[in-house]
């Protein structure tokens, strides 16, 4: 207990400090956090939150999970009301799923143990994130980012059908006693609590944006690089490490343009970075588990996700040019023809009636932790 207070007044000091002697660099990272959270978090995001918490509070939920319940029994030793919750953590995205299991909770339709299992493997991106800003944004190659998908999918429910073995089996009929409340206005209820969420969101978004920008700028990033680099570690991995540590977004910006593999983009996706496992946190603090164990379930799912994304990628390996130059060698002995300069010509006639949907920031960025030597 005592040295957890050192270490918050140490940090709360060196946080400070850098604000004081670093503004332009704390400016500019607060900036970054704001564009991202009104680009691509509060339109992405904001509607599944709100739908999320109204499939629980109308009672929803639990008309499905008459239908789905034997699944949720078999697969995580869960009641069926669970159902509507976790299909929404995989497909709205990282803090959807708490949302859902806050709301399920609070109105007594699951236990603490229950509320802490789901909280593991219910924090997942979702496809919008996924195929749309990493697969076609990043990698430009769509197929790629579905197989990503699968593969961080596939993680969660493994970690989730594996942590149901930690659970009594009598545990389904040893429910909450009292009975599950609804509310009187549930998309009133639901729109609020999905904003209250939102704003927790973006709060983190902004203040983890600005720490990475303050690491940046007084070297962290490069000696955390360097480190790696001496213990035999790939590149791309040294590069991307503290954003991959700390923030999803920009570790995936930082493995694309250090041209990482899709193993490093399933684990940075799996692990979900400390930014998106505080946001998650926010939700919960009314449901009492190890935060310590949350954060290492985290961990094991991003080992898992790795490993699926290795065998997606091999059984489909008509994506794998998405994270490599070219598939073959190089061959110039076309580069001088009329044919390549027509085909140069129509590009580049392609290229500009496509400009104007290129509309999010990423691409003109080289590289999110943009490391100093």
């Amino acid at each position: 207990m005592y040295s957890g207070k050192i270490f918050s007044a140490l940090f709360a000091a060196a946080f400070g400090a850098g604000l004081l002697f670093l503004p332009a660099a704390a400016a500019s990272g607060a900036i970054r956090g704001l564009e991202y959270c009104l680009i691509i978090l509060v339109p992405s995001l904001f509607p599944f939150m709100a739908l999320s918490t109204y499939l629980v509070k109308s009672g929803i939920s639990d008309a499905m999970g008459k239908f789905l319940g034997p699944v949720t029994r078999v697969l995580f030793r869960l009641p069926g009301c669970t159902a509507a919750t976790i299909l929404m953590s995989m497909v709205g995205g990282f803090p959807v799923g708490a949302r859902g299991i806050a709301a399920l909770h609070q109105q007594g339709s699951i236990t603490d143990r229950q509320a802490a299992r789901m909280a593991s493997f219910c924090v997942n991106a979702g496809p919008a994130f996924v195929i749309s800003v990493v697969g076609v944004g990043l990698l430009g190659n769509p197929t790629a980012g579905a197989l990503l998908l699968c593969a961080q999918l596939g993680a969660s429910i493994l970690l989730g059908f594996l942590l149901k073995f930690s659970e009594p089996k009598e545990s389904l009929s040893t429910a909450p006693a009292q009975k599950a409340k609804y509310s009187s206005s549930p998309l009133i209820d639901s729109t609020v609590d999905a904003a209250r969420g939102t704003m927790n969101l973006c709060a983190f978004v902004i203040l983890f944006s600005v720490l990475i920008a303050l690491l940046r700028e007084i070297g962290a990033a490069a000696f955390l690089a360097q480190f790696l680099l001496r213990l035999g570690m790939p590149s791309a991995v040294c590069g991307a490490a503290l954003s991959v540590i700390m923030e999803v977004t920009g570790g995936c910006f930082d493995i694309a343009a250090l041209g990482g593999s899709a193993m490093l983009f399933a684990f940075a996706m799996g692990w979900g970075g400390l930014c998106v496992h505080f946001q998650v946190l926010s939700s919960l603090t009314k449901i009492p588990f190890s935060r310590s164990m949350f954060f290492a379930h985290q961990l094991i799912k991003g080992i898992f996700s790795a490993i699926f994304a290795v065998v997606l990628f091999q059984i489909f390996p008509q994506a794998a040019p998405a994270f490599e130059n070219t598939s073959r060698a190089l061959n110039g002995e076309l580069s001088g023809t009329p044919a390549a300069a027509a085909a140069l010509v129509v590009l580049c006639i392609v290229l500009l009636c496509s400009v104007g949907a290129e509309r999010l920031e990423f691409r003109k960025k080289s590289c999110y932790n943009n490391l100093k030597a």
